[in-house]
């Protein structure tokens, strides 16, 4: 049996890579190849990511000793490697990867993980991207996560070099629940951020409460002070702009609207499918996403969504088909998707039941791991 490496950040904690790491690492892949897990998750905390400074040193040099002790002990066929989106990520550790995973004679795979690599490597210095070039000329096979992101490697990879392969998601864990629902409920997963849409839903809350005075929205994650890896709105490639007001109209809202407003921090698998569960509508107005583990989560759960077409997003929501897109960074657009979904129960139900099917047909995990056996094999067949 073939031997697969794969690099990649392992929860805890949970963010979209190492819910995707996980899901990868536990399905059926097992069936066809002996692939072992390094992870690459060092820090423990979300809003410790993309921080510089002595830990980054400390880190790096873990990162190179733990891969050349596996490839050098374990012997793999193939390298499978997340790679970053920022240009700190590609030059401290990407590169390397590349570099020394190649030294040892291995095939490599890297996967694209987020959708504003592009934006990120058109900022790097001449140098830079020379750099980075030369070394993915080394690279066997770039994955997107979708159709729509596979532009992600136009600047580093040959076309012919880039396919792409969904995120997976187990619909064992992840499926529509039978309880009813008694109220109004909207949730919200992801970073509490400018650059997720957080506050766009925050501006958008005192005119659907209107219409609504028993909504409830409920936020889970990870509250971020400052942007480190999103600075740009993926669908014109401008720079977020971030108004010096935000926190104020955050306070504001939650205390004119306490009894529709509830933040219930960082939380687990179990809780996470108790408020799928009991909320009617999923939303995440980011202004950019790779492919969304928590946008696929609630579809797997029978939710509309309301989101932004950044990212695979475009590719997986269909516009009043299984949720409603908006603009990012307009609140209006926010309220006029929720209060259209709420005010039509035929709605909810509707775009539920198209994404379970959409996710039954195209994401479920044995759908997938037959996608990256087909991906694998042909890697490991070319010459």
């Amino acid at each position: 049996m073939k031997r697969i490496l794969f690099v990649a950040p392992y929860p805890p904690p949970f963010s979209g890579p190492e819910s995707s790491a996980k899901l990868f690492y536990e399905s059926n892949i097992h069936d066809f190849f002996k692939v072992e897990l390094f992870d690459t998750n060092f820090r423990h905390s979300n809003s410790d990511k993309g921080k510089i400074g002595l830990n980054a040193i400390i880190i790096f040099f873990k990162f190179i000793f733990g891969l050349t002790k596996r490839l050098f002990l374990r012997k793999p066929h193939v390298v499978y490697y997340y790679v970053t989106a920022t240009k700190v990520g590609w030059l401290f550790k990407d590169i390397w990867l590349i570099l020394i995973a190649k030294l040892f004679r291995k095939k490599v795979v890297i996967h694209m993980r987020a959708g504003h690599f592009d934006y990120n490597f058109s900022r790097m210095k001449s140098f830079e991207k020379s750099i980075v070039i030369k070394v993915c000329k080394l690279v066997d096979l770039g994955l997107a996560q979708s159709e729509s992101l596979m532009y992600q490697f136009d600047k580093i990879l040959d076309a012919k070099k880039v396919k792409y392969v969904y995120n997976m998601i187990d619909t064992e864990i992840f499926k529509p629940s039978l309880n009813q629902k008694k109220q109004h409920e909207i949730f919200f997963m992801g970073h509490l951020s400018k650059a997720k849409g957080y506050y766009d839903i925050i501006k958008a809350m005192p005119d659907i409460i209107e219409s609504f005075p028993n909504v409830v929205f409920t936020f889970a994650g990870t509250r971020l002070n400052e942007e480190r890896n999103v600075f740009n709105d993926y669908t014109n490639k401008r720079p977020i702009a971030i108004e010096n007001n935000l926190e104020q109209s955050e306070a504001d809202v939650k205390e004119k609207f306490a009894d529709n407003y509830n933040y219930v921090g960082i939380i687990n698998e179990e809780q996470k499918i108790e408020q799928f569960s009991k909320s009617q509508l999923f939303i995440l107005p980011s202004f950019s996403e790779g492919f969304s583990m928590s946008v696929l989560e609630a579809m797997a759960m029978g939710l509309p969504v309301v989101t932004t077409p950044v990212g695979a997003l475009e590719d997986i929501i269909k516009d009043n088909f299984n949720g409603v897109l908006v603009k990012p960074n307009s609140p209006n657009d926010i309220s006029r998707a929720v209060k259209k979904i709420l005010g039509h129960t035929q709605l909810i139900e509707e775009y539920g039941r198209n994404n379970v099917h959409q996710v039954s047909e195209n994401y479920s995990v044995n759908v997938v791991v037959k996608e990256y056996v087909k991906i694998f094999n042909n890697v490991l067949n070319q010459l």
